[in-house]
């Protein structure tokens, strides 16, 4: 390389005595021919190295796949890995419109449905969704969805129990 080309390199690093969550200093040698630049580095281990995002496809309700995981101690890792339950679809089901335009769960009308959903102690996430996905080509549709939550198991709502998201 003449002196004013770069060249992109990359430093991996591997912790072997360094503790947790400290850092270390020291410096990067390199060498070509007759010239030594010296490149102060500090290096910090930690406790884990995996990809920020991680994409499975499945095709069935249980499995496994490997992640690839590199930890910064002696030992086995353990992990626990969870995801979305399959949906629960009501296709072809209809609501008319509502003429006031106000949702009361407590009084059933045409115009709206009510499912009870019951989120297991500890889940990470409820997902829910609505869409006109029975061929309604009016751009004018408007469909809204509301989560109330009720916190006091008494059956009704109250508006201090719609969960705002």
């Amino acid at each position: 390389m003449d002196g004013f080309a770069t060249q992109q390199i990359t430093v991996s690093a591997q912790a072997t005595t360094a503790g947790l969550d400290k850092y270390a200093f020291g410096a990067l040698t390199l060498t070509s021919g007759a010239t030594t630049l010296h490149l102060p580095v500090s290096l910090r281990a930690i406790a884990i190295s995996a990809p920020e995002t991680v994409k499975v496809t499945a095709d069935q309700s249980s499995g496994s796949t490997t992640i690839p995981v590199k930890v910064g101690f002696t030992g086995a890792l353990n992990g626990l890995g969870w995801g979305l339950a399959a949906p629960d679809t009501k296709a072809g089901e209809q609501i008319t419109t509502d003429p006031i335009g106000a949702p009361d769960p407590n009084s059933p009308s045409p115009s709206i449905k009510t499912y009870d959903v019951d989120v297991p102690a500890g889940a990470q996430l409820l997902s829910g969704r609505i869409s006109n996905a029975d061929g309604d080509s009016d751009p004018n549709t408007d469909l809204d969805l509301f989560l109330f939550r009720d916190a006091n198991s008494d059956g009704t709502f109250t508006p201090d129990e719609l969960v705002d998201v």
